[in-house]
């Protein structure tokens, strides 16, 4: 039971360290870390919430790139999304549908950035 109390309150600790649900930018010139961003985007259709799209921004350190198991950091963190977000419903916006993932141009130099993006499945 210890463990469970562990792990949460470590999951929590992530949250506005590493994890945010907006996209800022926390102080990354003196930091070897990784972090997820989320940002939503929102239309409407006849003043009713329609689509709702949610982009999840990976940055990792380029020395963190590598796992111990030899994965890619960011395909590890981007699978786990998917994992937990694609095909859900529970989330009171429709079903999510995984749209696409990129990798984008390095950030500051020592930076890899991944996305993720996506999209409600709602029918009207």
């Amino acid at each position: 039971m210890l463990s469970i109390v562990y792990n949460i309150d470590k999951k929590v600790a992530l949250k506005n360290k590493n994890i945010f649900t907006y996209f800022f930018m926390p102080d990354i010139e003196n930091t070897v870390e990784s972090y997820i961003f989320m940002s939503f985007n929102f239309s409407y259709h006849n003043r009713l919430l329609s689509d709702v799209r949610i982009i999840f921004r990976i940055i990792t350190h380029s020395s963190l790139q590598k796992t111990n198991e030899g994965y890619e950091r960011n395909d590890f963190i981007g699978e786990r999304i998917k994992e937990i977000f694609d095909g859900q419903r529970g989330f009171g916006i429709g079903e999510l549908i995984i749209k696409g993932q990129s990798d984008l141009s390095p950030l500051n130099g020592d930076y890899i950035v991944s996305e993720l993006v996506f999209d409600t499945f709602t029918k009207r």
